[in-house]
């Protein structure tokens, strides 16, 4: 299915037949309504397009280039915390990524990280007055680009594979030719311990051993899941609007942290293990 050429009908307040045709926005996927299966609850969810991929540093920066010649206080709020690349890794020489990760052109396919949910939120109201006033709304119609609640999250992951540990079939974290099908902190038994109480617990090692690299990956690198969306799992795990948590888990965490019902340890705020991606719900009444 692309998105591009996908043709959707919403209906308006009034009478049934009252239609409005919205294609969807470049690099957003279709989700349709169904159900979404949260903390054991099955949950209603209406149709709702998603961005195929997180929010990148080369998006981001868009807006904070718009924010410096317009609002000074909100580009100080919206700016990344840069200084996180070191405070949370006090064993790793990251200033490389302090100095260089949300500004270099290198880095600008990457996911946007680093930044509160707040922050988040001021991206996609910008990015709704920015999207509405171009000419692909004229074309594909307006609407409002917001940051998706938990259980759009889980809808767009597993659809009605309601029982599905991953964004993908299968209880497995690579495939049968063994290439990881996820961003993530890959650990061998060296790194399985057990703490003063006896429970079982997990030393982070030094090096993502098996991944690309220690850090992200720029967006697309890994196969997408059958709506065609990118990283639901892995790379950074994505903000939602309606609960303290985040989902997916990040290319920090262990697989277990992956799994589409795991909130994970991480919470919006900022941090190098965070990003977001936004869903468009249409306007229904132009």
């Amino acid at each position: 299915m692309k998105s591009n050429l996908l043709l959707i009908f919403f209906a308006l307040a009034g009478p049934v037949s009252a239609q409005k045709s919205v294609k969807a926005p470049s690099n957003f996927i279709f989700i349709p309504m169904g159900e979404a299966k949260v903390e054991s609850q099955m949950v209603a969810v209406d149709a709702f397009f998603m961005q195929s991929h997180e929010v990148t540093v080369g998006q981001y920066s868009e807006f904070l280039s718009q924010l410096k010649e317009q609002n000074k206080n909100l580009y100080k709020d919206c700016y990344p915390d840069t200084a996180k690349w070191v405070s949370l890794f006090t064993y790793s020489y990251n200033q490389p990524f302090v100095e260089h990760y949300h500004k270099h052109p290198s880095y600008y396919s990457y996911p946007m990280n680093n930044i509160s949910r707040e922050a988040a939120q001021e991206y996609c109201r910008w990015y709704t007055q920015h999207y509405n006033s171009s000419k692909e709304a004229m074309k594909r119609g307006k609407g409002v680009f917001r940051l998706p609640t938990q259980a759009e999250w889980v809808r767009a992951a597993r659809g009605d594979n309601h029982n599905w540990i991953f964004a993908w079939e299968g209880p497995y974290l690579k495939d049968k030719d063994c290439v990881k099908l996820a961003n993530f902190l890959s650990v061998n038994d060296a790194n399985i311990s057990r703490n003063a109480e006896g429970e079982v617990i997990v030393i982070t090692p030094m090096q993502n051993t098996g991944a690309k690299q220690f850090i992200t990956s720029p967006v697309k690198q890994f196969k997408s899941n059958f709506y065609k969306l990118f990283d639901m799992c892995g790379n950074v795990a994505e903000m939602v609007s309606d609960c303290e948590s985040v989902r997916g888990g990040s290319w920090y965490d262990t697989g277990y942290e992956l799994r589409v019902d795991a909130p994970g340890d991480h919470l919006p705020v900022p941090s190098p293990m965070v990003g977001f991606r936004m869903v468009f719900v249409p306007s229904t009444g132009e």
